[in-house]
């Protein structure tokens, strides 16, 4: 995954975090619609909060994440959601993940 992918993704979590504390919904947005939002200072912080909440990344630090959570909660399995513009991107991220462990 390149690193534009990467910015643009969590550029469109962090809005549907936003989203999501101030109306309660989260709406279908992509980065067009939110890539010149010049965001409040509240909205900042809640970003730099909510960025602990999800894992997003080059697939190399979304393992290391991962295997910290594995570790520190003791499990044998989790369960993933991705949220990207297109399916194509939804199933490449899967899958490089599926290689991750898969190798």
């Amino acid at each position: 995954m390149d690193k534009d992918k990467i910015h643009r993704q969590q550029a469109m979590m962090d809005h549907r975090f936003i989203q999501l504390q101030e109306t309660g919904n989260i709406l279908p947005i992509n980065f067009e619609d939110i890539k010149d939002i010049d965001y409040s200072d509240k909205d900042k912080l809640s970003i730099k909060y909510n960025r602990q909440l999800y894992i997003c990344g080059t697939p190399e630090k979304v393992k290391k994440q991962l295997d910290s959570l594995i570790e520190d909660y003791k499990v044998d399995e989790i369960m993933l959601a991705t949220y990207a513009e297109s399916i194509e991107d939804k199933k490449e991220s899967y899958k490089l993940i599926a290689d991750l462990y898969n190798s």
